[in-house]
């Protein structure tokens, strides 16, 4: 599956960090826009509304990501605007690091470079 994909329903799963992106919108809120603009009221419309009712279901991430990977590789456009809403909300693309978590985790280590042994 395209990563732009997987990281465009990553980010409206989990809200991800949540920055301002151009014009004052959360970068989500603009992702989320962008994608209800482009799919307008018909099937892929559907699959939107049914993983927004259901973030955390695997079968409705999947049917949106794989309706989002169609719309990108039919419209360049549309994924640049994507690509560029994902990488202003998770910062990725300079050197940071980005834990997505799902679920309970009794411990957890973000780092970015570690150098020798980690013990709990």
């Amino acid at each position: 599956m395209d990563d732009v994909a997987l990281a465009v329903v990553t980010a409206l799963a989990t809200k991800g960090v949540d920055t301002v992106a151009a014009g004052g919108r959360s970068a989500v809120s603009a992702l989320r826009q962008l994608i209800r603009s482009r799919f307008g009221h018909g099937t892929e419309a559907t699959l939107l509304a049914d993983f927004e009712a259901r973030p955390d279901d695997a079968g409705a991430r999947g049917r949106l990501a794989m309706a989002l990977l169609r719309a990108m590789s039919h419209d360049s456009t549309f994924a640049a605007e994507c690509s560029a809403l994902v990488g202003a909300q998770l910062s990725v693309n300079h050197g940071g690091v980005v834990n997505v978590i799902g679920g309970r985790a009794e411990r957890t280590i973000q780092a970015q470079s570690i150098f020798g042994d980690v013990r709990l």
